[in-house]
C-alpha cells in the first residue's frame, strides 16, 4: 500500500488548542503521535491518547464520549497493568483505519471545529506534565529506522 500525505497534514493548518500552534512545539495538528499514558502518581490503568500541543486527547474518554462513534470506528483502545501496546496484536487494524482515525482526530482537534464538540474533547485532554508515560510498543525483534520518506531523504542526504 501506498501512503499519501494527505490535507491532514497541510504546512498551514492550526489547531483551536493553542499550544499545538506555537512555533516551537512537538506535537502540531500535523503530527499527532500515539501514546501510552497515565495521570503521575496514580495507579490508574495505563491507556492510549494522542498528543497535541502540550496535552495528551486521552482517546478512552474520547470513545466514552463517544467522539468517535458516529464514524464507526473501532480503533483498539488499551488499558491494562501491562504498559505496551501493539496494534497488530490487537487485532484488525489495517492502514486504512489509521488513515480514518487520522482523518476523525483532524476533524475533532483542527480549528474549524465547532464550540459543542471543543467541550466534549476539553473533557478528554489531559495536560502532559500532568503524565507518566510508557513505551507504546514491545519490540520484539528487528524495526527498520527508515520510518518515513523524509527520513530516509535525510540520512541519504547526510551520507553524499
Amino acid at each position: 500500500m501506498t501512503y499519501e500525505i494527505n490535507e491532514t497534514h497541510g504546512i498551514n493548518l492550526k489547531s483551536w488548542i493553542e499550544s499545538a500552534n506555537a512555533p516551537d512545539t512537538d506535537f502540531p495538528i500535523q503530527n499527532l503521535p500515539f501514546c501510552t499514558f497515565r495521570r503521575s502518581d496514580t495507579t490508574e490503568w495505563v491507556r492510549t491518547g494522542v498528543a497535541i500541543g502540550d496535552q495528551i486527547f486521552d482517546l478512552s474518554l474520547g470513545y466514552q464520549t463517544k467522539l468517535f462513534e458516529d464514524k464507526g470506528l473501532s480503533i483498539p483502545l488499551y488499558a491494562s497493568d501491562e504498559p505496551n501496546l501493539n496494534f497488530a496484536k490487537i487485532g484488525d487494524f489495517s492502514a486504512e483505519d489509521f488513515i480514518e482515525f487520522r482523518q476523525r482526530a483532524y476533524e475533532l482537534l483542527g480549528e474549524s471545529t465547532d464550540e459543542e464538540t471543543r467541550k466534549l474533547v476539553q473533557r478528554c485532554l489531559v495536560p502532559i506534565s500532568e503524565c507518566e508515560f510508557f513505551p507504546a510498543f514491545k519490540i520484539g525483534d528487528y524495526t527498520d529506522f527508515y520510518c518515513s520518506i523524509f527520513h530516509a531523504t535525510n540520512v541519504g542526504a547526510m551520507f553524499r
